[in-house]
């Protein structure tokens, strides 16, 4: 308004200042409308655009849009009529107000112009996306937000809207949905009307919002903070180091130059490849070791991507220093080059240019309208450069001790000045653990091991909101991505227990934080947490055991922050209310499989994909083929899920008192909690084999017995006296679960020596073993932890022992196989000889065995809440 009213004062032209007038004319109205009109008559999305790829800094152009239909987005018109165009990008943001809409909802986009990439997500729902993945149509069904999976409103109402593009020049789009009653999902007439614009029709203004939740703005600078500096952030390879924000990146590649091989990926569960502790939460340190031609070559990599600032004292700024030493050279390391290879990961929605220095010294990595990095190689280094491309330094590694370096910089460093640096950034690494442990080098090595099997998977992909820790980096769902960059995969409850990890580590709170609500936010229209969920694309027909109330409750009692249950608390509700709906069978839980509109091996609604529900793929309690396609269910109650759902229950109503929900909601999550538990006392009580056990629609009970027959431990379902009966008779009993509080100077077999295999050691499915037919597995080992930790039977004298043993015999196997391999198991046997995994690698909830001990020293000096406390 000043602004207008200014222009009347220097406005020669009277013709001009009638112009002005009616622009301050227009201007009162629009104000006096703003005030006198309700809130949601105004109701505006914000755009903003900004002249970089990567969203950061303020935007060049921010404006309100009243309409997600045909809207623009527009660049300077210095900029677009510049033949050098550059990469610009846009966010809008803001939320969707439910309150008043019952229907479900599909969502269509449509986009023109120069654009490279689209993204648009709907409370964390990514609804559509361009450029980033080729999905076939049966693909694009597995999303949310189609005819078949549309939206609705759950417990919550206002919903983040969040939509982002990478774009050269002005681009519109339009962002339409289609009303329709939820019985209409997977209709032959819906599915094909998908394609169909006439069922889209305009999204009202009326239910844009502006605003954002506050839990939702802590999240949103949270993703900022830890989305930040150099690290191995890219899934699909420990050799790329990538620049965040900006997505610069230096490669390393090693090749024969005799046989033209090349080494260009590697992940820690490659053969050729072994990771180190400790490994620092910023990456300011991290050291492996690569093994090439046959293991003849034995090579060290050392990084940081931070460096101590002379001038600032103990502050810190981004930094990369690499260093390649050779350590064993059997053969051929005469013929062994070493590129260091400059480029932009996340292409198309990172851009850069990579070019040399004048002499061809050094590598200038140009973020477009972002930060510029110089990559220096080590001043002896300089002088043996080979000739090569663009964009990238090549130099050759021969001798044994030889040691090369690069930094970022300046100009270059001494490859001693290098190797002092990284020396004085372990060190101050590793003073954080010894600060947590300083009379005890076993629980320093220890917590380093568990640092170092989730830091190792720390990722960052962009069609997700902010790093998180797939479980391990040999995981892939993506099928037709743009480039390899965009790989990774969420499985429920093997991410969720990242967190748990993390939670105990010296990493900072946001990196558990940044990966649970990846995971929780991953859920599906329905409401659950699905199996997997990759670039959208997720199991329609089938969840996980759910844990994630329960994580949130330790996240709690350890940060003690109320944003992060405000984030979540609906969330996690509308997972359990799913099971209420959907797999809430007579009165207790039975795994199921729903039908998908999708085709193709995950196709589902069959038995085998009612077993991966359980997450206990091949599980001998599930042998044969009982699923009932009519209810969409396994015909057997099961003990360990039912169990799982009466803790997250538990857990809600804990949760939902901290932050102040309703007597009601409060009451609903207990009285499910109890007539559940009670359920599991009246009908899943097995006295025969004297244990809680599975329980067939028939009335018999399986002879199958797992260890999630001690999850009712988790509840206040068990007497005392059946407590103690079956931690005797059946966990404490060499001949089945084999835990022993005088192990290792018991009489468990060498067949069971470590303990807790997946299925009795007396079921006949045992002694062949196999995946969940016999294999040790870390979130059996953490369930039945938390079972044994139940308030209610914690001092009783075999469940003390039994937690203690348990506690032992984990941690002893998880670190056998990490000092003598640098792995962390997928699984583990449970055989005596066997040190090294059984499964994968390096995956990394393996180290929940070894977090058992750390969570017991905490119970023993009274810094635990029990479950049920």
């Amino acid at each position: 308004a000043s602004h207008l009213f200014l222009s009347l004062l220097f406005l020669p032209n009277t013709n001009y200042q009638a112009i002005a007038l009616s622009q301050m004319a227009a201007f009162t109205f629009f104000f006096l409308l703003s005030i006198l009109l309700p809130s949601n008559s105004l109701a505006q999305l914000i755009l903003d655009v900004f002249e970089n790829s990567a969203m950061v800094g303020s935007p060049v152009d921010s404006r309100h849009l009243n309409s997600l239909s045909n809207f623009s987005i527009l660049i300077p018109r210095n900029q677009a009529d510049n033949n050098n165009k550059m990469e610009y990008s846009a966010r809008i943001l803001g939320s969707i107000d439910l309150t008043s809409i019952s229907e479900s909802f599909a969502i269509q986009c449509q986009f023109l112009g120069e654009l490279s990439a689209a993204l648009v997500w709907i409370d964390d729902h990514l609804v559509c996306q361009n450029g980033l993945y080729n999905m076939t149509e049966s693909d694009a069904t597995m999303m949310d937000g189609t005819p078949s999976t549309p939206l609705s409103r759950l417990r919550r109402t206002s919903l983040l809207f969040r939509a982002h593009f990478w774009l050269s020049s002005t681009a519109k789009g339009s962002i339409r949905w289609a009303l329709m009653n939820s019985r209409q999902q997977i209709n032959d007439d819906i599915q094909y009307l998908a394609d169909i614009d006439s069922i889209y029709t305009d999204i009202p203004s009326s239910v844009l919002v502006p605003t954002i939740l506050e839990p939702e703005r802590k999240r949103i600078d949270m993703a900022e903070k830890v989305t930040q500096g150099w690290g191995i952030w890219n899934h699909n390879s420990i050799f790329d180091f990538i620049l965040l924000p900006e997505g610069l990146r230096i490669s390393l590649k090693f090749c024969n130059n005799r046989t033209g091989q090349c080494w260009d990926r590697a992940i820690p569960s490659q053969d050729f490849v072994r990771v180190t502790a400790p490994i620092a939460s910023d990456f300011s340190f991290l050291k492996y070791h690569i093994y090439l031609m046959d293991r003849k070559v034995h090579i060290t990599v050392t990084m940081s991507g931070k460096s101590m600032a002379p001038d600032d004292g103990d502050s810190r700024y981004d930094r990369l220093l690499l260093l390649v030493e050779t350590v064993q050279c059997g053969c051929c390391c005469e013929d062994l080059k070493i590129h260091f290879v400059g480029n932009v990961a996340y292409a198309p929605l990172r851009s850069g240019t990579i070019t040399k220095n004048g002499n061809a010294t050094a590598l200038i990595l140009q973020g477009n309208g972002l930060r510029s990095v110089d990559l220096f190689p080590d001043k002896d280094s300089t002088q043996n450069l080979d000739d090569g491309n663009d964009h990238e330094l090549i130099v050759s590694l021969a001798l044994v001790g030889e040691a090369l370096g690069v930094s970022t910089g300046k100009e270059s460093m001494p490859v001693s000045s290098i190797r002092a640096e990284l020396n004085a950034m372990e060190e101050i690494e590793r003073a954080k653990y010894q600060q947590v442990y300083p009379d005890d080098s076993f629980m320093v090595e220890l917590l380093m091991a568990i640092q170092a099997a989730v830091l190792w998977n720390w990722i960052y992909t962009p069609s997700e909101f902010s790093p998180l820790a797939p479980v391990s980096r040999g995981w892939n769902f993506i099928k037709n991505g743009y480039s390899v960059d965009f790989g990774y995969v969420i499985f429920d409850w093997d991410n969720e227990l990242a967190s748990l990890l993390l939670a105990h580590t010296t990493a900072p709170k946001e990196m558990a934080y940044s990966n649970f609500v990846q995971v929780v936010r991953s859920k599906t229209f329905k409401g659950f947490i699905p199996n997997f969920a990759a670039g959208g694309m997720k199991s329609q027909d089938r969840t996980e055991p759910p844990l994630g109330a329960k994580i949130l409750e330790e996240l709690y009692q350890i940060y003690n922050d109320k944003w992060i249950i405000d984030l979540l608390w609906d969330d996690l509700a509308d997972n359990i209310d799913w099971f209420f709906r959907e797999r809430l069978l007579r009165g207790l839980i039975a795994l199921g499989s729903d039908p998908v509109s999708y085709q193709g091996k995950w196709a589902g609604h069959d038995m085998q994909c009612a077993r991966f529900e359980s997450g206990l793929d091949n599980s001998p309690m599930y042998d044969g083929d009982f699923f009932d396609l009519t209810t969409n269910s396994m015909q057997m109650h099961d003990v360990g899920m039912t169990s799982l759902v009466v803790m997250e229950l538990e857990s809600l109503a804990r949760l939902a008192a901290i932050i102040g929900r309703s007597e009601d909601v409060i009451d609903q999550m207990k009285n499910r909690a109890k007539k559940l538990s009670d359920n599991i006392s009246e009908r899943l009580w097995d006295e025969t084999q004297g244990i809680y056990a599975n329980r067939y629609w028939n009335g018999t009970f399986s002879t199958r017995i797992s260890p999630t027959s001690f999850y009712p431990l988790l509840t206040d379902a068990p007497s005392v006296s059946q407590v103690s009966s079956m931690t005797r008779n059946w966990l404490l009993n060499s001949s089945r679960f084999c835990i022993d509080q005088s192990w290792p100077d018991n009489l468990n077999s060498d067949q069971c020596w470590w303990g807790l295999p997946s299925i009795s050691a007396d079921d006949p499915a045992f002694p062949k073993l196999g995946y969940w037919r016999g294999y040790v597995w870390g979130p059996m080992a953490q369930i039945v932890y938390w079972s044994l930790s139940n308030k209610k039977y914690s001092d009783l004298p075999s469940v003390k022992a039994a937690r203690k043993a348990l506690s032992k015999q984990m941690t002893e196997m998880f670190m056998n196989v990490w000092e003598k391999h640098g792995r962390v198991c997928e699984n583990f046997s449970p055989h005596r000889e066997v040190d090294n995994c059984t499964g994968d690698y390096f995956y990394h909830w393996g180290a929940l065995c070894g977090l058992l001990t750390i969570t017991e020293e905490l119970h023993d000096h009274g810094k635990i809440v029990t479950t049920m406390d």
